[in-house]
This record gives structure tokens, sequence and C-alpha cells, in this order.
């Protein structure tokens, strides 16, 4: 049932209704261009996130202060979430990017590829 409803999920977004359709507001709006742009740099936030989290614990011990200890554990996920994502995309942009360049000039690809259309702009 997962398999059919995560299918559902995708066909609903990448099918092309006649109508405009409340999704496409969604996709179309910051928060869908936010997920987006994690969602491009998604491997290098998933490679580099163990040690990224690793400041995020010694920063976790100043908020000593907060009264309940729910209120810590949201402070220290969200700055956790904010760390790994940040520094997945500065890592990506700084490490990534230039290796698949210099990658690119060593090994270029044997057929021309095309361009996406730009959708919706």
């Amino acid at each position: 049932m997962l398999y059919l409803g995560y299918g559902a999920v995708l066909v609903a977004c990448v099918s092309k209704s006649a109508g405009k359709h409340w999704l496409d507001g969604v996709l179309h709006s910051w928060f869908g261009r936010g997920l987006a742009f994690i969602g491009f740099s998604s491997y290098s936030i998933y490679l580099w996130h163990t040690d990224l989290s690793r400041y995020t614990g010694r920063v976790g011990n100043w908020i000593a202060f907060l009264p309940s200890a729910e209120l810590r554990w949201m402070c220290v996920t969200a700055l956790y979430v904010i760390t790994v994502v940040i520094g997945g995309v500065l890592i990506g942009k700084v490490v990534e990017m230039p290796g698949l360049a210099f990658r690119d000039r060593l090994f270029p690809a044997r057929v021309a590829t095309t361009q996406m259309p730009d959708v919706g702009r």
C-alpha cells in the first residue's frame, strides 16, 4: 500500500492536468522552491550530516537554561536541521560542483545533452 500511495503522489506531481490544480500553487510557491533547492543538494546533505551534527551537540549545551527538556530538544533539533542543510549546501557548492566540473573536463559526454525546457517561468 505504501508503494501505491507514493506512486499516486508521484503521478499527481508529474502529470499534466487540463486545469489549474491546488498542488500547482504549492509546488510553485517559495515553500516548493525551497524544498526543490534542498532536494537538489540532498546527497551532499546526506554525506555530511553526521560530521556536521557534532557541532550542533556542542552548541546544544549552551541552551541548558531553557526550562523544559522538550523545549531544549526542539531548539537543538531545529539548530541541527538548519546547520546540516546550510552546511551540506555549502560543502556541495565548494567540493561537489568543482569535482563534477573537473570530471566533465576529463571525461566529456559522448552524446550531446539536451536542455530541459524551462516550464512555468
